[in-house]
């Protein structure tokens, strides 16, 4: 078939379409879509995805970005590292899963899995709380230099962004390439 050897497939999706004026009545339409096969895999590949528990079936995704307080570029090194695997067992710890996560020399990015009871503000404060005080316990003399008047490490903002039906590849690839 001429679709194939140019690399498409042949993809027919049946949905439901609930009629406006009688409620009740269902019906059913097929739809023939021509898409290549990396569409075709993300498509099947987001049904597995979908995370099933005993009432709810899910799939959220955050983009998740803290920067360090005053732009400060601290994260370099051993204390990158560090930050690194605190922020990881953290996660480990807690209902929500980093997937990747990569820093720049002042702010660190994210790709966070979450269920639905979890927000992101409570993600947020887990993560910021506990490592600057792992930070402050380890690198207090080092932190001591920047913030001198606080036991401080992260600004009081942050960026989080939704995917959802992205491609987590994409985000994935973004989030490597930083730094």
């Amino acid at each position: 078939m001429l679709c194939q050897q140019n690399g498409l497939l042949l993809v027919r999706i049946q949905s439901e379409l609930i009629c406006p004026i009688n409620l009740s009545h269902v019906v059913h339409k097929v739809t023939t879509y021509f898409v290549n096969y990396q569409t075709f895999n993300y498509i099947c590949g987001m049904k597995e995805n979908y995370i099933s528990k005993n009432r709810h079936k899910y799939y959220l995704k955050c983009h998740l970005i803290f920067c360090i307080k005053y732009r400060r570029k601290i994260l370099i090194g051993k204390f990158d590292n560090d930050i690194k695997a605190v922020l990881r067992s953290i996660a480990d710890n807690s209902d929500f899963d980093i997937g990747i996560m990569e820093t720049d020399k002042d702010h660190v990015h994210f790709l966070i899995s979450y269920p639905p009871k979890l927000s992101v503000t409570s993600m947020v404060r887990k993560l910021k709380q506990e490592s600057t005080v792992f930070a402050w316990q380890l690198y207090g003399n080092m932190l001591r230099q920047y913030f001198w008047k606080e036991k401080t490490l992260w600004s009081d903002g942050y960026f989080v962004c939704s995917i959802g039906e992205a491609n987590p590849n994409t985000i994935r690839e973004y989030i490597r390439n930083q730094g």
